[in-house]
């Protein structure tokens, strides 16, 4: 069985007497431990609600979620599960709350239980991981955006889940604070996570190891990144963009020239160029 595993999911907002409205449709989806996958889709996919049962913040209307084995609709497991995925949102200013950068990654190890002295090894692995131990001390809302999403991050990774969902955690940043989140992101991996991550850049999805392209609540693709390039057409129909690299070499490709039928960085896109001169 799969670490995390959605069978026939779909998810309806019912909300007074406004009509139902159906965000998600009959998603099939697991994810093993150790992966990184990455949901893609235009405002209005479901890639938010998506994310939100990965953990059991949302139930699904129909079908069922599972995580270690677990159904989240189970009201009695739902702290296990959320030990093991944890969440980081759009806007760090929603998700901090201490007035201390190492009180806010102390947080959650807190309200663990665990001693103290086990919460401040965690507290400077945490700030380790994301480059910020030399801001212990700063108070959250001084930081850019960028620290501020890496403190959050730093929040969950300290309570050691077993995943992370990240839910567009770079779409308020400048180009800057995304460099930034996705290099921690990268050490993450590195550290053996399993990382959701969710997000409207296609450029931030080149190095997962698979991709879902979800278009008004389906799920409308699934594959490497490769496979995913290659499907320009459904690309285009779901309002999303090739990334500059790939977009250029399938240009090149139209005009004749013979690159590898692979993910290109700009750097070795440029060896391959030259060697063909």
């Amino acid at each position: 069985m799969a670490f995390i595993e959605l069978k026939d999911v779909s998810y309806t907002y019912i909300e007074g007497d406004e009509p139902p409205v159906t965000a998600l449709k009959n998603i099939n989806l697991s994810v093993e431990k150790g992966e990184m996958i990455a949901i893609i889709g235009p405002n209005g996919s479901g890639k938010s609600t998506l994310a939100k049962l990965f953990n059991g913040l949302f139930q699904p209307t129909e079908g069922s979620v599972s995580v270690g084995g677990l159904n989240t609709s189970d009201q009695d497991k739902i702290w296990d599960i959320r030990q093991q995925v944890g969440m980081v949102f759009q806007n760090p200013d929603n998700q901090l709350i201490a007035t201390m950068v190492e009180e806010e990654v102390a947080f959650g190890p807190e309200n663990l239980g665990l001693p103290s002295a086990t919460i401040k090894a965690r507290v400077d692995e945490a700030l380790a991981l994301v480059g910020l131990e030399e801001f212990r001390q700063a108070a959250p809302h001084h930081l850019s955006g960028g620290q501020k999403q890496r403190v959050a991050i730093a929040g969950i990774f300290a309570m050691r889940p077993d995943c992370i969902v990240f839910d567009e955690p770079t779409a308020m940043l400048d180009p800057m604070g995304r460099k930034e989140v996705m290099a921690t992101i990268q050490k993450l991996r590195s550290e053996g996570k399993t990382i959701v991550y969710i997000t409207h850049f296609m450029e931030e999805v080149v190095d997962c190891d698979r991709v879902i392209i979800l278009k008004e609540g389906e799920k409308i693709l699934e594959g490497t990144p490769l496979e995913v390039f290659q499907a320009r057409e459904l690309i285009k129909d779901a309002d999303l963009e090739l990334p500059e690299v790939p977009y250029l070499v399938y240009r090149l490709r139209e005009a004749g020239l013979q690159l590898p039928d692979e993910i290109l960085t700009p750097e070795s896109l440029v060896e391959k160029l030259c060697l063909l001169n």
